[in-house]
């Protein structure tokens, strides 16, 4: 079977930003409700780093105009057009990150970008022996026991256990442990103010304690989400699912 390669499932073409643009930070929330990964070049298209909502977060109190290499990672993660897909998704989980800027050889110029979602996409449709992706349980690829909010948390308390935990998504539970509602760090693209209510998705799209995988991929896929929590018959929060799991077990059979 042919292997499949970067750039076979990226995106192009990248919407970019330049180093040296001035961006306030309003502006720049605004890029994010439509996109979650902006690739940073050089006045030659050479890659110089990735700027992400998380980044946005450490600044977004700051007011006025910042130069976008100042809130930016660098460097940013890169791979190659001709990348096996399996090596992109082992470099995701290790490097811990949810896009891979892809460039060309030689010279480094900017040819595109793989998200979590174009690999699992991807991956999902290979075969993987002995037993297939599409048929595990989720409950074998999940997060179990994340780390949750009540409901009277903060916009605050939110940020805080996403900088000690790193995790993008925190699902909201009551006392008994039902689940309420999800909050992810686009939703705190803001100050640090009020109650979590303010910001939370209530009523989120949520999986069932057992579902095989193939039935999980219209959540990501179809609705776009990058993690879903998982509840049992009665409502209450055992895991969470992400794509960061799903390359995760890729990366643990490979290894196998």
């Amino acid at each position: 079977m042919q292997t499949l390669r970067v750039r076979d499932v990226m995106s192009q073409p990248v919407e970019t930003l330049g180093a040296s643009e001035s961006l306030t930070i309003p502006s720049l929330i605004n890029r994010f409700r439509r996109i979650h990964h902006l690739p940073v070049v050089d006045a030659r298209r050479r890659v110089v780093g990735m700027l992400t909502p998380a980044d946005l977060l450490r600044h977004a109190a700051q007011a006025g105009a910042r130069r976008v290499g100042d809130l930016m990672s660098a460097p940013a993660v890169t791979v190659t057009e001709f990348t096996p897909l399996e090596t992109a998704a082992r470099q995701m989980t290790d490097e811990r990150v949810h896009a891979l800027v892809v460039i060309r050889e030689p010279g480094g110029e900017l040819a595109g970008i793989v998200t979590s979602s174009d690999l699992l996409r991807a991956l999902a449709g290979a075969a993987v022996s002995p037993e297939t992706l599409a048929d595990l349980p989720i409950d074998e690829l999940m997060t179990p026991e994340p780390v949750a909010l009540s409901p009277s948390a903060t916009v605050a308390d939110a940020l805080r256990l996403m900088a000690e935990t790193r995790a993008r998504h925190l699902p909201v539970v009551d006392a008994g442990g039902e689940l309420l509602a999800i909050v992810s760090d686009r939703d705190l693209d803001h100050p640090p103010e009020g109650a979590i209510a303010a910001v939370m998705t209530k009523d989120p799209t949520r999986l069932k304690s057992g579902t095989r995988l193939r039935d999980a991929y219209a959540a990501f896929a179809d609705e776009r989400l990058s993690a879903v929590p998982v509840v049992d018959d009665r409502g209450r929060l055992v895991g969470i699912l992400s794509y960061v799991d799903v390359l995760a077990w890729h990366q643990s059979r490979s290894k196998a």
